[in-house]
């Protein structure tokens, strides 16, 4: 049997007609820490896309076995990063309205540094998209890796209550 063969100009026009991807949505200039995986820019909120930080009132146990306020130190380490610098962002908007996105400060991938940085897990939820900077932060007991216990921010919230992204 002989495939069968389309004319060209029957793809061209099913090419214009079908839906293009939605455009990624952008925003850039200097931030304003919320928590530790997200900002303001712009007076619109931007959650940092693949990652998970433990929450403003989260507790983590140091390896002496006392508690201190690792969500607290997760945003600390944000506002670090961010000051003075100007961001662009790229990504879609969420169902509550916040743009989900990958940040840069210049070449520097935002996202992907919090992480390696041990400050931010990759969010599991979303598909491990930094899995390897999370493992190599706690292999060097980076940021919340230093000692002690770290419970998932998803975890943490789910224990509370606490609505999940």
């Amino acid at each position: 049997m002989k495939p069968a063969v389309i004319p060209a100009a029957l793809l061209a026009l099913v090419h214009l007609l079908a839906p293009a991807a939605a455009p990624a949505e952008e925003v850039s200039g200097r931030a304003r820490v919320v928590d530790g995986d997200t900002l303001e820019i712009a007076g619109r909120r931007v959650h940092l896309r693949g990652v998970d930080a433990p929450e403003p009132a989260q507790e983590c146990t140091s390896r002496k076995g006392k508690t201190y306020r690792c969500g607290l130190q997760s945003i600390r380490y944000l506002e670090g990063l961010v000051r003075h610098q100007e961001l662009t962002c790229a990504g879609e908007t969420g169902a509550d309205g916040t743009l989900v996105a990958q940040c840069k400060i210049s070449w520097l991938d935002l996202n992907s540094q919090v992480v390696l940085d041990g400050w931010a897990l990759s969010d599991v939820p979303g598909g491990d998209p930094y899995r390897r900077e999370e493992d190599a932060a706690r292999a060097r007991r980076e940021g919340l890796w230093r000692g002690g216990q770290v419970d998932n921010p998803w975890d943490w919230r789910a224990a509370r209550g606490a609505a999940g992204r």
